[in-house]
């Protein structure tokens, strides 16, 4: 689930209940809302506490992901 925003970055804090990861979503990334149904989303259409599915890479470092894929599939 989305812990916080950086609308700025576009970042988010991600928590799977274990460990935060720090999900950067790649500029043209591809958001959809799978919630009720399949619709196209915008990073702006995430909140805290969505639930998320983001398919993409961690950087060299293994500190950063980044997501090409990111998924809504719940509140």
């Amino acid at each position: 689930w989305v812990d916080d925003i950086d609308e700025f970055a576009p970042r988010l804090s991600v928590n799977d209940g274990q460990t935060v990861v720090d999900v950067q979503v790649r500029e043209g990334a591809t958001i959809l809302d799978l919630r009720g149904g399949i619709k196209p989303a915008e990073f702006g259409d995430i909140e805290k506490q969505d639930v998320l599915r983001c398919l993409g890479l961690y950087d060299c470092t293994d500190t950063d992901y980044h997501a090409f894929v990111v998924l809504i599939v719940g509140p």
